[in-house]
């Protein structure tokens, strides 16, 4: 699926039609005139991802602060902590 052929399927749910919004009224959208190209895909998109990467990024600082509990800066790491502090992926 192309970025323009899903541009082309959201701009007929964009696009102002009197009949289907008189018939569906509680679900048609009041801020279609605000929405460009551009900016659709950017505001469904953005927030869930920033969330999920600050989720994953303080879960994974969370592991690796507890996994250092009583390693001595500055000393090898043991096998063991480096394979659990591994970055992840």
């Amino acid at each position: 699926m192309t970025y323009a052929y899903a541009m082309k399927c959201v701009e007929k749910i964009i696009t102002h039609d009197k009949a289907r919004d008189t018939k569906y009224e509680p679900f048609s959208r009041t801020d279609k005139k605000y929405y460009t190209w551009w900016r659709l895909p950017f505001a469904m998109t953005f927030w869930p991802r920033f969330l999920l990467a600050a989720i994953i990024i303080t879960i994974y600082t969370i592991w690796v602060r507890a996994c250092m509990i009583g390693h001595k800066m500055g000393s090898p790491m043991a096998p063991w902590r480096r394979i659990l502090t591994k970055r992840p992926g």
